[in-house]
């Protein structure tokens, strides 16, 4: 084989070496292509990772929603007041008081005697106190009483119509003098109080929008007012309120 012959033989060797290497530097890179799968794999743990967070964050929410919804005081922290001689009872709670309230203590507070007033502008004597209690805050207002009851005597057995007709504005209504005026506060609404019905008038002029209820009962007149402006107070105690005869 002469030199020429040789040399071609050389550089063919050549040639294919660099093309084995070349197949092989490309086998190689198409084998580890698959080693960076691990990082698509962290990629969707990364994207994952919200979603378990998300679920790991809204799980305690159902035990939460019991906490956001307001409840009622138990019936042990309330105190229960009950009238023997007038038959009936009601629950209040501890940070409350009763009192007792009376038509004079009710006319100083008014500053003028409005039993006397009454006679004056309707021209006869109004029905015939015989009981009243309240319940009180901590500042003792008989004005900002959540709940006041009065009891009058009715032996007559007047309804609540025949009753509001004859004595619509004694004690808490004064200002009304006539029966035309009264058309305003004329009872308009019903309500059950101890299996009974009352019929009654929310008043929004004056201060705490007292609702006027009158109920008749065992031939006493029951005038109960219940503010009802500032919180739910008087209704809760009125919603206890039962006759025990």
């Amino acid at each position: 084989m002469g030199q020429k012959g040789f040399g071609h033989i050389l550089l063919i060797l050549f040639i294919a070496a660099v093309f084995g290497v070349a197949v092989e530097i490309f086998y190689f890179a198409a084998i580890k292509k698959p080693q960076f799968k691990p990082q698509e794999t962290v990629m969707a743990q990364d994207v994952s990772a919200p979603v378990l967070k998300q679920t790991a964050a809204a799980s305690p929410v159902p035990s939460l929603v019991p906490t956001t919804v307001p409840t009622s005081k138990p019936i042990n922290l309330r105190e229960t007041y009950t009238n023997d001689e007038y038959s009936f009872t009601f629950s209040y709670p501890k940070t409350l008081s009763v009192q007792p309230d009376s038509e004079e203590d009710f006319a100083k507070r008014f500053g003028g005697d409005n039993k006397a007033n009454f006679t004056s502008y309707v021209g006869y004597a109004p029905g015939k106190l015989l009981s009243a209690v309240a319940v009180l805050d901590k500042d003792s207002s008989f004005d900002n009483s959540p709940l006041t009851i009065w009891i009058f005597d009715n032996p007559n057995q007047l309804t609540v119509d025949q009753w509001f007709d004859k004595y619509w504005y004694y004690p808490f209504l004064w200002g009304v003098f006539d029966k035309t005026s009264k058309g305003h506060v004329i009872l308009d609404q019903e309500a059950t109080i101890s299996s009974q019905t009352a019929k009654y008038k929310i008043v929004s002029y004056q201060p705490g929008a007292p609702k006027y209820l009158y109920l008749e009962h065992g031939g006493k007149m029951f005038l109960i007012r219940v503010l009802t402006a500032s919180d739910q107070t008087g209704e809760n105690i009125l919603q206890s309120f039962k006759f025990t005869n």
